[in-house]
């Protein structure tokens, strides 16, 4: 499903030509310098070297951060000790898992370990120290609805620092576009042909899953209700899943989905909606920790 599925193969430039450019580009007091490889560690080897030339750059000289599309089960233990041993905030992790439907992974070619995969991204942020960005698909073929809300459940447990949930492109190019019919999907005719349903999914639930989409940007993202979602969720609701799937319908019920909220509304609408699910008690222990998100992220 992806444009690098087109290319034949992976095509390295010297190190000698990564380590001055990089260099090169930290000296001119960029905030972040972004690796837009799909894999950046598909060698090992490369991968390490490259962080170690990071690691010795003169710190004093530099600020910013290197951003990394990794295959997070890939990683041996050199790198994640690599990694770990960092200045906090100095790498930043991007973690395409898509889905943990095994079959959904076969039929777009991925192979994943997703045992390890998950092993090490929990290992990873344990310390706290690396940024982790995940990454879901909705819309790939043998994902239905339900398998999707399970994807999500096993992501949201990693609690990386950004949760993204994309949908599926047909691109021109990709295996997938031409297959498409015949796994029974409809995609609209302009850029960037995002799927509109297919034999899994319902063009009503990927909807649905927008909706959820803007709702994790909005709280879970905005890292501005990290102590309030959490009990929520663990207090309140089944799954993950299940919160955000509610949420999303008391905002479609309340058309709070057609215009962005300011901040403290965002924190009224909350309460709102999680104050129906509790009991006094519990109202109280969240509300206090509804204050402390708020105090927390709120300068004024």
């Amino acid at each position: 499903y992806c444009l690098s599925s087109a290319s034949k193969g992976v095509r390295f430039f010297s190190l000698e030509r990564v380590f001055a450019e990089l260099d090169r580009l930290a000296a001119t007091g960029v905030r972040q310098i972004k690796f837009v490889d799909r894999t950046f560690n598909a060698n090992a080897e490369r991968a390490k070297a490259i962080i170690r030339h990071i690691l010795e750059m003169d710190k004093s000289e530099i600020d910013c951060n290197f951003h990394f599309e990794v295959g997070a089960d890939i990683f041996d233990e050199e790198t994640i000790q690599l990694l770990q041993n960092a200045p906090k905030g100095l790498f930043q992790l991007e973690a395409g898992v898509q889905t943990v439907n095994e079959e959904t992974l076969a039929a777009v070619c991925r192979k994943t370990d997703l045992t390890r995969l998950f092993r090490n991204l929990f290992s990873l942020k344990k310390h706290n120290n690396v940024h982790i960005h995940t990454d879901l698909i909705a819309g790939l073929p043998f994902e239905d609805y339900n398998s999707f809300g399970n994807s999500f459940n096993s992501v949201y447990a990693v609690k990386s620092h950004q949760l993204q949930l994309g949908f599926l492109k047909f691109l021109k190019g990709t295996r997938l576009r031409r297959e498409s019919k015949e796994l029974g999907f409809e995609f609209s005719d302009f850029p960037p042909y995002e799927v509109l349903s297919g034999r899994d999914i319902s063009f009503d639930e990927l909807i649905m899953l927008k909706d959820i989409a803007e709702l994790v940007e909005r709280y879970y993202n905005s890292g501005r209700f990290v102590h309030s979602l959490e009990y929520v969720i663990a207090n309140c609701f089944r799954s993950p899943f299940g919160f955000y799937e509610g949420f999303a319908r008391f905002h479609k019920e309340k058309g709070l989905l057609e215009y962005s909220s300011g901040l403290r509304q965002l924190y009224a609408t909350f309460d709102q909606f999680a104050s129906k699910h509790m009991d006094k008690k519990s109202q109280a222990v969240f509300r206090e920790l509804l204050r402390l998100d708020f105090l927390a992220s709120d300068n004024s």
